[in-house]
């Protein structure tokens, strides 16, 4: 079972990042290992400028263009799963 990483418990919403930056879809961020993985989150957590946004795990959605996915000490995509214990 995965735990919560508290810093989920303090992001912002990526919608809220003022939107003078360039944007990408998320996608275009991933490597093809990072997009299996990626699936099976409902929300990522992603840093962008030194600050934690939390996004939604749409593959189309977009984020700054320098932003990178989180990972913990493992190098696992820190999100919260899609399926409850996952």
């Amino acid at each position: 079972m995965t735990n919560c990483d508290n810093r989920l418990l303090t992001t912002k919403d990526v919608s809220t990042i003022q939107d003078t930056k360039t944007l990408v879809k998320l996608s275009g961020l991933l490597s093809d290992s990072d997009r299996i993985q990626a699936n099976k989150f409902a929300v990522l957590l992603i840093e962008v400028d030194g600050e934690m946004f939390r996004t939604g795990n749409q593959l189309g959605q977009l984020v700054p263009e320098s932003s990178t996915l989180v990972r913990d000490k493992s190098g696992q995509i820190v999100g919260i799963p899609s399926v409850s214990g996952g």
